[in-house]
């Protein structure tokens, strides 16, 4: 079974020209109608007068879509929210200056974790999460809280003594929607493609769902009291489960599946976070998931930065058993052929003769070309070696073309050679050694050299082993020589 990320910057295989061109802008809309989505989300939860939400989920998707898109997602995160505060009720001057703190959260958030990536991240790695949460959750969540409760407090006349518990909402619902839903969009977005077993489809179900069941234990109270502490710990553990199991995504993911089963109890006064004011159950809830999400980002980008340098051990270890089975191939090659002809040598030529010789014996008789070039010794003499291994490995090479599918031709040292002549009678041994004797007359004329191939042809017949038959072609070959370049069957 396989699973794809779904990635909205990709065009799919099927698109036309025209549904490319307007690719951009509808990504861009849908940008801006999943922060409008979540802020409308948050604002549910936000402080009378000031809309100062401890529950903001946009924060992440609008670091997300910055990381994503680049600075042309800007402009849609700005409509999202401002969208979001007109449709609660906002003025239209306060609904458009309540929109910058959006903007410049996500856009500090990403300048610094993409100055400090030097690149793509998907915020897996233990860097990348230190910048996330200094630099996002951090400073960035924090320049936002004091410019958006600075403006609410001003426009709307509020008292300053409630200056700072607003801007602890808007702070922490800021940095847990950074902390918890931005790397979790970030690497399902940009995750390479997977195959997972089925097996483990239907386990990672099952852990979510007894996730889920254990989340509603610690945090809905739908048990006795006396369970929910147990719960809690039984779910971290689950998480670290996950991880280790099904890697930093699902982790994520599992991680925001908590989160949100413990806001909706908390907002049904459920849960072992409730106060007298909804407002102090979210603040201690969201200060205890946002510690949930630093340990849930740091072990993610733990597991990460393992699986990440494990599968780099894997590619080394097939890289180095590839090199290891090419240079064995290799000296296989050098043990078993000339290096100059690339023909068998003589340790692989004999092992050739010796099987020829027991097939013989069944039956299956074969014939033995022995050659040697005459004159070679000039060649080297008046040339010199550079042109006399050319001679070798042309005339080699001669051999080899001329010869049948199934023979074996091999260098036995200097300039003598061997043919195994596959299943060949004396008459047609003869027929191939002919045209083998005339077209390295041919090289020698081709190359200006004055050499000759001369030869004796020994059946096998089984009754003789195989140095006795090298021993019969060599006599032949002698014999052929005293002719003059001539082709000799033994007697």
């Amino acid at each position: 079974m396989e699973f794809e990320a779904l990635a909205l910057l990709h065009s799919p295989p099927w698109a036309t020209n025209a549904s490319r061109r307007l690719r951009p802008a509808a990504t861009l809309a849908f940008v801006a109608l999943v922060v409008y989505l979540t802020a409308l989300f948050g604002l549910k939860f936000g402080m009378p007068g000031t809309n100062a939400s401890p529950v903001w989920l946009a924060a992440g998707v609008e670091l997300a879509a910055v990381l994503l898109l680049g600075r042309r997602a800007l402009p849609a995160i700005f409509a999202g929210a401002v969208l979001a505060q007109l449709t609660v009720g906002t003025a239209p001057g306060l609904s458009f200056v309540q929109g910058v703190p959006d903007v410049v959260d996500a856009f500090i958030a990403a300048s610094a974790i993409t100055y400090f990536a030097r690149g793509d991240t998907d915020l897996l790695r233990i860097r990348d999460a230190a910048v996330l949460l200094v630099f996002g959750a951090g400073a960035a969540a924090a320049v936002t809280a004091t410019m958006g409760i600075t403006i609410v407090t001003i426009a709307n006349h509020l008292p300053w003594s409630d200056y700072g518990i607003s801007w602890l909402t808007w702070w922490l619902g800021d940095a847990c929607g950074i902390i918890l839903v931005a790397p979790l969009i970030v690497a399902v977005v940009r995750a390479p493609r997977a195959r997972v077993a089925t097996r483990r489809v239907g386990e990672s179900v099952l852990l979510l769902a007894i996730l889920v069941l254990s989340s509603a234990v610690a945090f809905a109270g739908i048990l006795d009291p006396r369970f929910a502490e147990p719960a809690v710990y039984l779910t971290f553990m689950q998480l670290v489960w996950i991880a280790f199991r099904f890697g930093s995504r699902l982790t994520l993911a599992a991680a925001n599946v908590v989160a949100l089963v413990a806001i909706v109890a908390a907002y049904n006064a459920k849960g072992p976070f409730i106060h007298a004011e909804l407002h102090d159950t979210l603040l201690y809830l969201q200060a205890s998931m946002g510690a949930l999400g630093v340990a849930v980002l740091v072990l993610a980008a733990v597991v990460n930065e393992r699986q990440q340098a494990q599968q780099a051990v894997e590619v080394a270890r097939d890289e180095l058993e590839e090199k290891v089975r090419e240079r064995t191939r290799q000296l296989d090659e050098l043990a078993r052929h000339d290096p100059l002809t690339a023909l068998a040598n003589v340790r692989s030529f004999m092992e050739e003769l010796e099987r020829a010789v027991r097939q013989a014996a069944r039956g299956h008789g074969s014939a033995l070309l022995f050659a040697d070039l005459d004159r070679f010794k000039s060649c080297n003499d008046v040339f010199g070696h550079v042109f006399g291994d050319s001679v070798l490995a042309q005339v080699g090479a001669t051999l080899q073309s001329e010869a049948r599918k199934n023979d074996v031709v091999g260098r036995l040292g200097g300039d003598e050679f061997a043919v195994l002549l596959d299943g060949a009678d004396s008459s047609e041994a003869m027929a191939v050694s002919e045209r083998m004797r005339e077209g390295v007359a041919k090289v020698g004329h081709k190359l200006g050299a004055d050499i000759a191939l001369s030869g004796g042809i020994a059946v096998i017949d089984g009754k003789a082993d195989a140095r006795a038959v090298l021993s019969a072609a060599d006599r032949a070959m002698y014999e052929a020589k005293v002719r003059g370049n001539a082709i000799v069957a033994a007697a």
